[in-house]
């Protein structure tokens, strides 16, 4: 069944078509739910800099740039929600600045970190994916110490015919504001 969710993650509405042979309309039904019931909640923070000004500049720079680089994560999908029954993802994207990208990191829900490889062109490869919804937020920082970033849910969907999708639906229910 092709199911399309509409949703807003970080104050941008996404509509995504997915296809899943459930094994019943019940377990479907409950994880569709449970995602749509906690995806309006932010799921990002704007102010990187901890200056508490809401924007990703660092306001005490000395060198003059005040321009944070961009990141785009392009890979696996564009999308801002990515549905899969694999248990580890490969996370791709570009960046740029106006003057140079020095580190690209990654960030999931689950605390699990660590560094991408390439700056312009960026891939993390192998990060580990808990049944339901992981959290990415991709972090580019350049010289001068601004940051931008991306964020993509990687929703994991599991091996559905032994429990994988009720374990995601569990899940689903946790992400969000406690």
């Amino acid at each position: 069944m092709v199911r399309l969710l509409r949703l807003t993650v970080a104050g941008i509405a996404v509509s995504a078509a997915f296809g899943i042979d459930w094994p019943s309309a019940s377990v479907e039904d409950q994880v569709v739910s449970a995602f749509q019931e906690h995806a309006d909640h932010e799921v990002g923070d704007d102010d990187d800099d901890d200056d508490g000004d809401d924007d990703d500049d660092d306001d005490n720079d000395s060198s003059g740039d005040s321009i944070p680089p961009s990141v785009e994560i392009t890979g696996p999908s564009t999308d801002s929600v990515h549905f899969t029954y694999e248990g580890s993802i490969d996370l791709s994207g570009t960046s740029s600045d106006n003057d140079a990208v020095i580190g690209i990191h990654w960030l999931s829900d689950s605390g699990e970190q660590g560094s991408a490889a390439g700056t312009t062109s960026w891939l993390a490869a192998g990060l580990p994916l808990y049944p339901g919804p992981n959290l990415f937020t991709i972090t580019a920082q350049d010289a001068a110490g601004n940051t931008g970033s991306d964020t993509i849910i990687v929703v994991y969907l599991g091996n559905v015919s032994t429990g994988g999708a009720a374990d995601a639906a569990s899940r689903l229910r946790r992400f969000g504001p406690q």
